[in-house]
């Protein structure tokens, strides 16, 4: 809990409690030492349009974002909302489809056609990485997908083997490298500001934690060299959605709609936060000039008689609240914050009162007195209307909107997403059917970023059967329309067969039974 005060204004802040509040009557603003516009927030310079670059041992080292801390914000960004997880995972899903497949491109009529055919060299070769010790590839293309769909760009690292024997192929197996631990780097004396900076300068990747600073423990690696491959006994291939001005893989969604991810994200805070503060956070508390008067009087009485108490070695007059539990040391000499501290003390106390789920109905008992004039003087506690179901509805407005944008965004219908528009998915086929193929139809370019490192691989440890045109993809299925589809193959037929075909194994069973008894 905490109580802010500017000038004549204050607000008092707990977990379940805002209270806004004034001393004195009249214009709160008048003489108040509030801050004025120009301290209300100022703005940082803007960071240059070059690239900010890092140096070490030698060698320049391209950082990632401003910070250099790109990929930390974008995973942390996309984990915390709370629809972005689930339609990464579905477009890993559909690009993944059924898995690697080998293929060789034919031609048809004037058209490109891929026909899938089976190739045991290379589907062994793949199934011999649990053997190398490395994860199954199967985990590793899955993570490389989700990697381009995180940061559009990935960081493999690739083993060679050891020996050279007859038969054994140059290509172990193949790591990821995480997005936050791996940079770019060069040997060239490049100077951004003066001289164009090339993607193919950069001829090395660091790898560490760029979170602990710059020192000695980070690893270096050459980019792999596909002219001589078996110069390396460890080497590092980066694979990127190439983007204007970003060396690395630049996430165009995430750049086009964080602000969009930051309010979506933000929604349930605020309708939470009002629920819990809602009893309290439409008070305001206006309290007179003559409370304060008085008691600053009664607290220079205090003052006066703990001045005497010293004296007299005997303890002072301190003042402490039951409800709060605060307690507050009076001293020998009167000072201002002994009177901020006091009417804080009693603003918490109304709070007790006026806030929190379990204080509905109570009654908080204050005295008031005359001043002067033979006026009533007595706090003055005023609800204002904030039009909270405004408030409310305006969220939610604003939450399905930001779902339109980041499904828009992405490319994935509602139909295909199962994120209801105004609580209506699509139910015509037709719409699905039209609208998943147009999706599959602008996977070219994931799926070409996606699968390079394999056929670069296929490349260096098969390139007989890479002369001969095979290559690996991501096989799916192009679903037919149901009137395309023969009745007895149909899902509805196939239910209706498996269900008879149940029901006969149960009638055989519950004869075998009977036949027993």
């Amino acid at each position: 809990m905490s109580v802010q005060n500017f000038g004549k204004l204050g607000v008092y802040t707990s977990e379940d409690t805002v209270i806004s509040f004034q001393l004195g009557d009249g214009d709160p603003w008048h003489n108040s030492n509030t801050s004025s516009d120009d301290d209300l927030g100022g703005t940082s310079p803007l960071f240059g349009e070059q690239p900010l670059m890092l140096s070490m041992n030698g060698y320049r080292i391209l950082a990632r974002g401003a910070d250099n801390r790109l990929p930390n914000e974008i995973e942390k960004m996309i984990h915390g909302n709370r629809i972005l997880p689930g339609l990464m995972d579905k477009q890993i899903n559909i690009l993944y489809g059924k898995g690697l497949m080998p293929y060789i491109n034919t031609f048809e009529k004037n058209k490109v056609v891929r026909l899938w055919q089976e190739c045991k060299e290379i589907t062994n070769w793949l199934d011999g990485w649990v053997e190398n010790g490395f994860e199954s590839y199967q985990q590793f293309t899955e993570a490389l997908i989700r990697r381009y769909y995180f940061f559009e760009d990935a960081f493999v690292k690739w083993r060679f083997n050891r020996s050279r024997l007859i038969g054994s192929k140059p290509i172990a197996g193949l790591e990821l490298i995480d997005n936050k631990r791996a940079r770019l780097a060069t040997s060239r004396k490049v100077d951004p500001l003066y001289e164009d900076l090339e993607y193919r300068d950069f001829k090395h990747v660091f790898v560490g934690n760029w979170n602990a600073g710059i020192d000695y423990r980070f690893k270096r690696y050459d980019m792999l060299n596909m002219k001589n491959p078996s110069s390396h006994k460890v080497a590092v291939s980066h694979h990127r959605n190439e983007a204007v001005g970003n060396h690395y893989g630049l996430n165009k969604f995430y750049e086009g709609t964080k602000d969009w991810i930051k309010g979506t994200s933000k929604t349930p805070l605020f309708i939470n936060s009002y629920l819990e503060n809602s009893f309290g956070s439409n008070v305001h508390v206006i309290i007179p000039a003559a409370w304060l008067e008085h008691k600053k009087n009664m607290l220079e009485n205090i003052c006066d008689e703990n001045e005497k108490l010293k004296e007299a070695n005997q303890p002072l007059i301190t003042i402490k609240d039951k409800i709060t539990g605060q307690e507050i040391v009076i001293g020998t000499e009167f000072s201002e914050r002994y009177l901020i501290e006091y009417t804080n003390m009693e603003i918490k106390k109304l709070s007790k009162y006026l806030s929190g789920t379990k204080n509905q109905g109570k009654i908080f008992v204050s005295n008031s007195f005359q001043n002067g004039e033979k006026e009533e003087v007595r706090w003055k506690i005023e609800v204002i209307d904030l039009k909270y179901k405004e408030y409310i509805n305006s969220l939610i407005s604003y939450d399905k909107r930001a779902d339109e944008v980041l499904t828009t965004s992405k490319g994935i219908d509602s139909s295909i997403s199962s994120i209801s528009k105004d609580g209506i998915i699509s139910k015509s086929g037709s719409d699905l059917y039209y609208n998943y193929l147009i999706y599959l139809h602008n996977l070219s370019i994931p799926e070409r970023i996606c699968s390079e490192v394999f056929n670069m691989a296929i490349r260096i440890n098969f390139p007989h059967l890479y002369k001969q045109g095979f290559r690996l993809g991501f096989y799916n299925d192009a679903p037919q329309k149901l009137e395309d589809t023969p009745p007895a193959d149909r899902l509805q037929s196939q239910v209706s067969n498996n269900s008879s075909q149940l029901s006969r194994i149960e009638n055989l069973l519950i004869s075998m039974n009977d036949g027993n008894n």
